[in-house]
């Protein structure tokens, strides 16, 4: 498993250790062109959104927080189809880490349509401009599909 800004270099024993390890990559990101009252004040706002999530996790059933397998990049160009319309295989695993199940669970976001992607809001000139994959209508349908195979 790569290291590194988004890839940890260990699994995580709990959601926890995952949370405490997110809280410190974000301490140790330089944020260009931020004042010095705002690189004062962001250890203190870390330590007590940690402190939060800590104590919101918590209260999670077991089950939730088990370690799952992410892939991290699961979009359709990651996903081969047969004829038949069955997933065949999954490639492009390089940003794949193990996550709390509460946290992995998501629709892909191919299917979401949560607008983080949506064409209108994307930076047109960014690597990632053009791999939106389906309309709000057709997300929806998909979404459907997707929870009829999940069971």
């Amino acid at each position: 498993m790569p290291s590194g800004l988004y890839a940890p270099s260990t699994v995580f024993q709990s959601i926890e250790e995952y949370f405490k390890w997110l809280i410190s990559v974000k301490k140790t990101l330089v944020t260009v062109g931020a004042t010095k009252p705002d690189l004062d004040e962001a250890p203190v706002t870390l330590k007590r959104l940690e402190n939060l999530i800590l104590e919101f996790v918590s209260g999670y059933d077991a089950a939730l927080l088990r370690g799952v397998p992410s892939h991290q990049d699961f979009s359709g160009q990651n996903v081969f189809i047969n004829g038949e319309g069955l997933i065949t295989g999954i490639i492009d695993w390089e940003f794949h880490m193990v996550k709390p199940a509460a946290l992995a669970a998501a629709y892909p976001s191919w299917i979401r349509y949560d607008g983080t992607a949506d064409p209108r809001f994307v930076d047109r000139k960014g690597q990632f401009s053009s791999f939106w994959m389906a309309s709000p209508v057709d997300a929806k349908k998909l979404r459907q599909e997707y929870d009829a195979v999940r069971g």
